[in-house]
């Protein structure tokens, strides 16, 4: 299979990054599709890393774009009614003619906040993985099932119909987010927990992964695949996909310097120069090196966190430097 490159077109960056307004963020995906990007993608957090809303900018992103794919990484629906989340969902999908991925995790950021936004929104800060795999299953059957019925730990459904139905059939593929380092600091190690995988094979159609080496991405897989055999599940059903930060640019130093400074008003931590293992830091030939490696340990779809000041010439030098070598 050919390689996919997506970009994560960050819609946290109108509130740290001077000058970048709102419709910047809609300039990117039009730049992308022009540029042979196989899809955008936004992050979604109300408390720990604040942002514009992602159902929103995507519906704008699909007014202006025709072909390039439309998707979360990630999306937290346990934060959110099901009912409300299947009906916002189907209408993107709807009017975007089925380009749209949602991809589903818990968030990530401080501790503190993330428990506060949790508590905000009535779910246990231990239970968010439970509530988001309950949420993904409900949606599925409200996309679907003609009446869904579903008693749950969390939701409870009687003999209702969603009139209101998604483009893609059965319903629009769920990417699951498991495993990854996660933080600049990497205080959160990646994770090597069986029952994060696990997730991912019983409630995903795909399977993203955050920052990490090659080796580590092809320990996750390699363990997703058997889960798949000991369910009877085909692990060729398993999309996968790398969610990572980069910035390319002719020069290294300059490269990490740009990243590192960005990255810390995004995450609010201290840059830790082991995280360049796990991120696309570099010149256009380190990068293509890089998924190279990745490549080799099973990834197909790539999707980069550019932080650059420049967006658009960031855009550019991948495209240009990069992208034909796949």
């Amino acid at each position: 299979m050919k390689a996919k490159f997506g970009v994560y077109v960050n819609n946290r960056a109108p509130l740290y990054i001077p000058d970048f307004t709102p419709p910047k963020l809609i300039q990117i995906a039009t730049e992308a599709e022009k540029l042979g990007f196989h899809s955008v993608w936004v992050g979604d957090s109300v408390l720990a890393k604040p942002r514009l809303e992602p159902m929103s900018v995507l519906s704008a992103m699909a007014a202006v774009t025709q072909h390039v794919k439309l998707g979360t990484s990630i999306f937290q629906p346990h934060l959110r009614n099901p009912v409300w989340t299947a009906l916002s969902w189907a209408s993107l999908d709807l009017l975007s003619s089925g380009r749209t991925i949602l991809g589903a995790g818990m968030g990530g950021g401080p501790k503190g906040d993330m428990d506060r936004e949790a508590s905000l929104f009535n779910v246990p800060p231990k239970e968010r993985a439970q509530k988001m795999e309950e949420c993904i299953m409900l949606l599925k059957k409200l996309w679907s099932q003609e009446v869904v019925n579903h008693a749950g730990k969390y939701y409870n459904l009687s003999g209702l119909s969603m009139h209101v139905r998604p483009y893609q059939k059965p319903h629009p593929p769920v990417w699951i987010a498991a495993g990854g380092g996660g933080t600049l600091s990497l205080r959160r190690q990646p994770s090597s927990r069986t029952e994060r995988y696990e997730r991912v094979v019983r409630a995903g159609e795909g399977w993203f992964m955050g920052p990490s080496t090659p080796e580590e991405y092809g320990e996750a897989w390699r363990t997703i695949q058997e889960i798949c055999k000991s369910r009877y599940r085909s692990p060729d059903t398993v999309s996968r996909a790398l969610e990572t930060w980069a910035n390319v640019n002719r020069n290294m130093e300059t490269a990490v310097n740009e990243g590192r400074q960005l990255m810390e008003a995004y995450y609010r931590v201290k840059f830790d120069e082991k995280v360049l293992d796990r991120i696309f830091m570099g010149t256009p030939g380190d990068c293509v090196k890089k998924i190279e490696e990745f490549l080799s340990h099973g990834l197909e779809y790539l999707v980069l966190v550019f932080h650059g000041k420049d967006q658009f010439a960031q855009l550019k030098l991948f495209a240009e430097e990069v992208l034909p070598s796949f």
